[in-house]
């Protein structure tokens, strides 16, 4: 039976040990110059994971300790910049995905499956904290930590939350023209309902519209 020397595949933490265990003489003089440009290229396209796998093989390149620790700060705090803007949109994207929840926009399962896609976007873990053993390929849909496809799951649920409550507005404001044409409400009343309709307070709206209705034939006796 023959044995197998070569790693598997899908064994790519013992893979990239063995890489970084081999005692391999350094590459200097041009080599080092493009890891340098690599990490930063990198660490500019918002790539801190593979920035920070980079920078995992710094010893095999003609870099010194103290480049090192410039290019692994320069990675961090480019990194926490993007993760304070990231926490930035994720609130922002949390309180529209309330909105809708509260205003029963959609389906109760649509509603619920957004705001369960939100909540796997993981905003302050940084990448060094993560095993070499993460398989990401393995959780797929389950845990977002790349701040790209942190920005790009963000970017989605932000297009699917506003197109409902765009569809929801849109339904209220032909209530509300409904309501003007028919003499259910005058004209300063139709603009204190379209100002809550321009502040997307729909909650606020529906409560009103539902005041202006006019009575059904049943509940006037």
């Amino acid at each position: 039976m023959e044995s197998r020397l070569d790693p598997l595949p899908a064994d790519s933490p013992k893979l990239i040990k063995a890489i970084m265990d081999c005692d391999l003489p350094r590459l200097r003089h041009a080599k080092d110059v493009e890891f340098r440009q690599t990490v930063e290229q990198r660490c500019q396209e918002d790539a801190f994971l593979a920035a920070n796998a980079l920078l995992q093989f710094w010893k095999y390149f003609d870099v010194s300790g103290a480049e090192f620790e410039g290019l692994e700060a320069r990675v961090a705090t480019a990194e926490s910049v993007r993760r304070g803007q990231l926490n930035t949109r994720y609130e922002s994207v949390a309180a529209l995905l309330q909105k809708v929840r509260r205003m029963a926009l959609g389906s109760l399962k649509g509603a619920t499956d957004l705001e369960e896609s939100l909540r796997s976007v993981i905003r302050n873990k940084p990448v060094d904290e993560l095993a070499w053993d993460f398989m990401p390929e393995e959780v797929e849909g389950v845990r977002v930590t790349d701040v790209n496809a942190a920005f790009a799951r963000l970017i989605d649920l932000e297009e699917q939350a506003r197109k409902l409550l765009d569809e929801g507005k849109a339904a209220l404001a032909t209530r509300i023209a409904e309501l003007f044409a028919s003499g259910d409400i005058n004209d300063g009343e139709r603009q204190t309902l379209q100002k809550l309709l321009d502040s997307d307070d729909l909650a606020t709206l529906s409560d009103w519209v539902a005041m202006f209705a006019p009575a059904k034939q049943d509940d006037q006796f």
